[in-house]
C-alpha cells in the first residue's frame, strides 16, 4: 500500500547516497532533499563565500537580515 510515496523515499535517497554521497552532503526534509556540495576545505569556502562582505560594516548586514526575516515572517503570517 503507497504511503504518498513515503515507502519509496528510502529507497530513493540511498540510490541518491550512493551516485553523489562523495560530491554532496544529502539533506532530508518530509517533502524533499537538498544536496550541498561538499567542501575539502571549509574555512577557505567560507572565506570565498563571505569575501564580498569583508568591505560591508557589520551593522549594515545585521540590518539587512532583521529586514529580511522581518519580510519573511510577514509573508509566512500572511499564508495562515
Amino acid at each position: 500500500m503507497s504511503n504518498g510515496g513515503r515507502n519509496d523515499r528510502p529507497a530513493s535517497t540511498q540510490r541518491i547516497h550512493e551516485r553523489y554521497g562523495g560530491k554532496y552532503h544529502i539533506i532530508g526534509y518530509d517533502d524533499h532533499i537538498e544536496l550541498v556540495p561538499v567542501v575539502d576545505n571549509l574555512p577557505a569556502a567560507v572565506r570565498a563565500a563571505a569575501g564580498e562582505l569583508q568591505d560591508v560594516p557589520s551593522a549594515e548586514i545585521r540590518t539587512d537580515i532583521e529586514e529580511e526575516a522581518k519580510a519573511d515572517a510577514r509573508g509566512t503570517a500572511s499564508d495562515r
